[in-house]
């Protein structure tokens, strides 16, 4: 009998261990300290790892976006970075949408709905060209 191989919930990322004495010093820091502990994160060096880790994913990467739903001519989506919910709606008058956080037509989290929606018609247009009855996009 052939073992699966399972995939894990997690990926190792290593640091230098001379690095040790920074994330420490880190640690002692009241700022950090009460930042870690209010996001649910434990006072030691990994847990301060995997916090610099998705920090710089929130200032860096669409990880500072989590899709919530669509439906209409809105869609919702949370930013991890300002910890607000952002509504982007379909403005037929005017041609355009609108995002009611920023309270503008060009905004990151337009720029994010819109890359996500080019996403799933990429993926639509795929199965369809395979053969897939996909209703159009």
């Amino acid at each position: 009998m052939v073992k699966e191989k399972t995939k894990r919930q997690y990926i190792d990322v290593n640091v230098p261990r001379d690095w040790g004495k920074y994330l420490e010093e880190a640690l002692e820091n009241p700022e950090i300290r009460i930042r870690l502990e209010g996001e649910g994160f434990r006072l030691k060096p990994s847990s301060l790892g995997v916090w610099i880790i998705k920090q710089w994913l929130i200032d860096n990467t669409d990880y500072r976006f989590q899709y919530i739903n669509a439906s209409g001519k809105s869609t919702i989506i949370y930013d991890r970075k300002l910890r607000r919910k952002a509504e982007i709606f379909l403005r037929e008058k005017e041609k355009d949408m609108w995002c009611d956080l920023c309270e503008s037509n060009d905004c990151v989290h337009i720029r994010f709905v819109l890359r996500k929606v080019n996403d799933v018609r990429r993926v639509a247009e795929k199965l369809a060209s395979e053969g897939w009855n996909i209703p159009e996009v």
